[in-house]
C-alpha cells in the first residue's frame, strides 16, 4: 500500500495512483448578520459554512446531493480571493447558490427550490419600492 496522512488522500485508477489532494480551507470571512442552516433528513446539518471549499451533503427522502452558498464578502478580493476569481471578479453578482445531485425517484408534479428568511429583512428605501 501506497503512503498517505490526512492532508492527502491516494485512489487507484487502473494501474496508475491519482494523489486527491483536499481543497483549502474555508475563507475566514464571517458574514455577522447571517446565519445559515440547511435541513437534511429532518434534522439541520451541522457545520455549514457559507463559501465552502466543497458541497455540504444533503439527504431526503426524494433528493440526495450537495449543496454551496457562495456570497460576495464586501472586499471579495481580499477577504475571499479563491471564490473573488471564481464567481465575483469579472460580474456584479453578490452570491451564487450550486446544487448538485440526483433525485432517488422521478417526482410527480412540480419540484421547487427554495430559501426561508426567518427573520424581518432591515431594506433600505430603495429596495423597498
Amino acid at each position: 500500500g501506497a503512503a498517505h496522512n490526512d492532508d492527502t488522500a491516494l485512489a487507484a485508477v487502473g494501474a496508475a495512483a491519482v494523489v486527491v489532494v483536499p481543497p483549502p480551507p474555508p475563507p475566514s470571512y464571517d458574514f455577522p448578520s447571517l446565519s445559515m442552516k440547511i435541513k437534511s433528513d429532518g434534522d439541520f446539518i451541522p457545520g455549514f459554512h457559507i463559501n465552502s471549499r466543497v458541497g455540504i451533503p444533503v439527504n431526503t427522502d426524494l433528493f440526495e446531493g450537495k449543496i454551496l452558498l457562495i456570497m460576495k464578502p464586501p472586499d471579495s478580493a481580499m477577504d475571499d480571493p479563491y471564490w473573488h476569481e471564481k464567481v465575483f471578479s469579472k460580474k456584479k453578482r453578490r452570491f451564487e447558490v450550486q446544487i448538485q445531485g440526483r433525485f432517488k425517484y422521478t417526482p410527480k408534479g412540480t419540484v421547487y427550490c427554495g430559501a426561508e428568511n426567518s427573520n424581518q429583512m432591515k431594506l433600505g428605501f430603495v429596495s423597498k419600492g
